[in-house]
């Protein structure tokens, strides 16, 4: 058991860490029109029968446009991975949007998180809150 006086004067001392590893980096090729509304909720989807690596990005705003006043336009950005080549370092491209129900009434969205089925299949459930 950790005693609780050590763990808040030492916390790192007690906890077995595992250092993270960034294998490359890669930019998002998508025109975010403002600082500080963009993508909001992140996950990370691969297509077994393919093989092709997806992110699905919650756009925080609705209609992925801050300047929207629409509460009912959400979207979540689908980008797909394009490898490094010799002459082009890799990133991530719009392959195309989803749109999330009209009966959702959000004026903000936060997180995105992904219910897998299946490794072949493609995920079953998506749930998006609000803040």
């Amino acid at each position: 058991m950790l005693d609780a006086q050590a763990a808040a004067l030492h916390p790192c001392e007690s906890l077995d860490f595992t250092p993270i590893r960034v294998p490359e980096s890669c930019i998002i090729n998508w025109d975010f029109s403002t600082d500080n509304k963009s993508i909001e909720g992140l996950e990370f989807v691969m297509y077994q029968g393919s093989g092709h690596s997806y992110l699905l990005g919650l756009c925080e705003a609705n209609d992925c446009n801050p300047k929207s006043t629409s509460n009912t336009n959400g979207r979540i950005l689908v980008l797909e991975k394009k490898e490094a080549t010799k002459t082009s370092l890799c990133s991530w491209e719009p392959v195309g949007t989803l749109a999330i129900p009209s009966a959702v009434h959000f004026d903000d969205y936060s997180p995105l998180s992904i219910y897998h089925r299946k490794a072949n299949e493609l995920p079953a459930y998506v749930a998006v809150t609000s803040q």
